[in-house]
């Protein structure tokens, strides 16, 4: 009888075992967020492709640099999840997502930056900054917004999609996402870019 018993303990342990390898979307979710604030990109392509992230398609140089600045911006990525809905093979999870408002923080940079272009442009072509130095500016006038803008919070809830791709949750990288994730970044841009495209 105790032999029994024992080999039932053991089948139900082995059970549980098995079962809690497969993450539900909802864990899937909060591994993927948790992995996307850690800048860790080996457990960010587990859940969705990293190009979608960060533009990988640049040249080296340019790549680390952009890799450096997103460090920077999901640094301060938190998140909230109020609820999840799996059918079968497709889930959407609800998430509250908290990130320093870096559309404000570019706003500022650019304020910055365009003071800088006009001063520069006064200048003779001795005295002017070279293009690397007017990158390292850029760089520069970027951490400066970032730590005077550092408490200022935008909140953005989302519906994260996810699909299941041979037996794992896949998450589906929208603009929503992506713009609540870069702290209201791709918002910011976009306004900008069309501030500076003549009305047809």
């Amino acid at each position: 009888m105790k032999k029994a018993l024992a080999l039932i303990m053991v089948l139900m342990l082995l059970l549980t075992a098995c079962n809690s390898k497969g993450e539900t979307a909802e864990k899937a979710t909060a591994n993927a967020l948790k992995a996307i604030k850690a800048f860790d990109k080996e457990a960010i392509g587990e859940y969705l492709d990293y190009n979608e992230l960060v533009d990988s398609e640049n040249e080296d140089e340019s790549q680390e640099l952009a890799e450096k600045q997103a460090k920077k911006i999901l640094g301060g990525l938190e998140y909230k999840i109020i609820s999840s809905e799996e059918n079968k093979d497709k889930a959407v999870v609800k998430v509250e997502i908290t990130n320093t408002n870096i559309g404000k923080v570019i706003k500022d940079m650019m304020g910055d930056l365009f003071s800088l272009a006009m001063s520069e442009a006064f200048k003779s072509d001795s005295e002017k900054m070279t293009d690397e130095q007017m990158e390292q500016k850029s760089i520069e006038l970027f951490d400066e917004a970032l730590s005077k803008n550092k408490d200022e919070k935008i909140t953005s809830t989302v519906d994260i999609k996810l699909n299941k791709v041979e037996g794992k949750w896949k998450i589906d990288m929208d603009s929503d996402l992506q713009n609540a994730i870069m702290g209201d970044l791709l918002k910011a841009t976009e306004e900008m870019k069309d501030s500076f495209t003549p009305n047809n």
